[in-house]
């Protein structure tokens, strides 16, 4: 009698590269889409600041001392620099943002 055949140590069916099936774009109207309104916009951004070592440093030693953080700091010197030049505070624009 003769015994029956092993199954494959591999399965090299999944092996094998297959063709993803075709998935439907869906491309909106341009008359759907609208504008961005004041609401749609993001309410804060992104930007880079770039320090030295030293500044950066001593901008992190601040920071965890009176547990802030650095992007707390640059803003209390932003509420500085427009002060100093009449402007509203950073606080006060975020509030008139918000009506």
């Amino acid at each position: 009698m003769s015994k029956p055949p092993r199954p494959p140590v591999m399965n090299l069916d999944s092996l094998m590269v297959r063709k993803p099936e075709a998935v439907p774009v869906v491309v909106p109207d341009p008359q759907e889409s609208k504008p961005a309104t004041g609401k749609d916009l993001a309410a804060t951004f992104r930007t880079s600041v770039y320090f030295s070592r030293a500044v950066h440093d001593k901008l992190r030693l601040i920071a965890f001392e009176e547990r802030k953080t650095i992007t707390d700091l640059i803003n209390e010197g932003l509420d500085h620099v427009l002060t100093s030049r009449n402007y509203p505070t950073v606080g006060e624009l975020r509030a008139t943002d918000k009506i």
